[in-house]
């Protein structure tokens, strides 16, 4: 992803007699190039099925998305800002990009040097809590802010978490090979983030070493495509057009999409005393395929089917906390209704929840839409009951219980009190359906004839898609944002 317009050569001339004896031997190493590896005829070289896609930035200026559509491209990246920079054209980019039927993703340009949540928040505030027919985030790393390689991984790993947590899908993590192992320590926490590849390259891109293969492949900046004046990035996605529709939650079974819930949200915790009961209820709206039943239920999760220090009277068990009543038609909402029961131990509980459509998949399935299982969260402080209590068990009308004092009567369920509001969901998140994507003929690749071309991985950690609430090589010259 270009920082400036301007579209200086990747590599220095004085390099050139260099490169093209390294390119004799398949796949060309660096040469100076901080993300990519050499200015080459690209020949993609993937086992699977792959995708074209492009991504953009104010710089392709006022975009025609019916055109680009046309072009065969199936999906598109818009930059949101450059750091703390805001990118003019995102707001007009992003509902265009849906309209067109565009499967649509957003990127920041990511600077290490300013603070990594501040520039989170500002991800999350333009995208919020993403819906069918929207691809994760991605952070855009090439870019060091004079930072260390120890502060630079360190600031991603914190991005990321505000990004997963505030988008419900797990971002994408775009850099080069050398780049990345310059500058970021190679370090192997992200191995189970997609990687976006940035490689300019003949024959196969070679990926940092702490991925064993590449999710996305920027393989030019220079490419043209109707409905964009001037030079533009292409991609591939590594895949079939089905797991891409699959990524974006687009076209899937089991879906959901966050729209408000009686607690506090996960930043502030919800206040409770040992043995204490309060009602509590959160409303999902159904962005799947299929229709929610007796069998959709909110459960436990993070891990799933755990047994819940906070079960009360009313669930169904001590990891179901609320089952649908009557029928859910996709595209309709409905609010789930349960009690928080605080156990006797006070401290600081975080709880996590998610849908199960029992006997047939949980919603964060790799196969369905989401959200993760780390998204619906409760964190709840609970505080030591009155002095010689004993907080025994629920009221059954899910009050508080009384003081019993010693040997007393522990008195009738009182009523709780009204939970803190935590006001609605904060909107800016994409509406549920993607829109259809019309078939659209992958490039089939084979594998290339680089001996040196990894293996796809085969583990790694598997995205929580999702419809939920809340990601390549080029030289210096062409990096720098106004």
């Amino acid at each position: 992803m270009p920082r400036s317009s301007s579209r200086s050569s990747l590599v220095p001339l004085a390099r050139l007699a260099a490169l093209s004896l390294v390119s004799l031997a398949g796949c060309v190493g660096d040469a100076g190039e901080p993300l990519g590896e050499a200015v080459s005829p690209v020949v993609v070289c993937h086992a699977s099925p792959t995708v074209e896609g492009i991504d953009v930035s104010e710089f392709q200026g006022t975009i025609d998305w019916a055109q680009v559509k046309g072009s065969g491209r199936a999906w598109a990246y818009a930059r949101i800002s450059d750091g703390s920079y805001m990118d003019k054209t995102f707001d007009a980019n992003w509902p265009a990009m849906k309209a067109a039927g565009v499967l649509r993703g957003a990127y920041q340009f990511f600077e290490p040097g300013q603070d990594p949540t501040t520039q989170a928040n500002t991800v999350v505030a333009k995208i919020g809590k993403l819906g069918a027919g929207d691809l994760p985030a991605m952070i855009d790393v090439e870019a060091t802010g004079g930072q260390s390689a120890a502060t630079i991984a360190a600031h991603i790993a914190t991005w990321i978490s505000v990004v997963e947590k505030g988008t419900g899908k797990k971002p994408i993590i775009y850099t080069g090979k050398y780049f990345w192992q310059d500058n970021v320590a190679d370090t192997n926490q992200f191995v189970g983030y997609d990687l976006w590849l940035a490689a300019y390259v003949s024959g196969c891109p070679n990926t940092p070493d702490a991925w064993s293969d590449w999710k996305i492949w920027q393989y030019t900046s220079t490419g043209s495509i109707a409905g964009i004046s001037g030079n533009v990035d292409h991609d591939v996605y590594a895949g079939t057009l089905a797991d891409l529709q699959k990524l974006a939650g687009a076209g899937v079974d089991y879906a959901a999409k966050y729209v408000s819930q009686s607690w506090p949200l996960a930043s502030t915790s919800l206040k409770m005393t040992a043995g204490q009961t309060v009602a509590a209820d959160i409303t999902l709206q159904n962005v799947g395929g299929k229709a929610w039943d007796s069998n959709t239920k909110l459960a436990t999760s993070n891990p799933r089917d755990r047994a819940s220090a906070f079960v009360a009277s009313d669930w169904p068990s001590d990891h179901r906390l609320d089952v649908v009543s009557g029928t859910v038609a996709p595209g309709a909402s409905y609010k789930f209704t349960f009690s928080f029961h605080a156990p006797t131990t006070p401290g600081s509980y975080h709880e996590f929840f998610n849908l199960v459509e029992e006997g047939t998949a949980w919603f964060s399935d790799s196969s369905q839409g989401g959200p993760a299982d780390n998204v619906i969260e409760a964190w709840i402080e609970v505080a030591p009951g009155p002095a010689g209590s004993d907080a025994g068990p629920a009221p059954s009308d899910g009050g508080t219980a009384g003081d019993a004092g010693s040997g007393g009567d522990g008195g009738s369920g009182s009523d709780g009190g009204a939970l803190p509001d935590a006001g609605s969901n904060p909107d800016g998140g994409a509406s549920g359906d993607g829109g259809h994507v019309d078939l659209i003929t992958s490039d089939t690749n084979g594998s290339g004839g680089c001996s040196s071309a990894p293996a796809r991985r085969g583990s790694g950690g598997t995205l929580a898609l999702g419809a939920f609430g809340v990601a390549i090589g080029l030289a210096a010259s062409r990096r720098r944002r106004p």
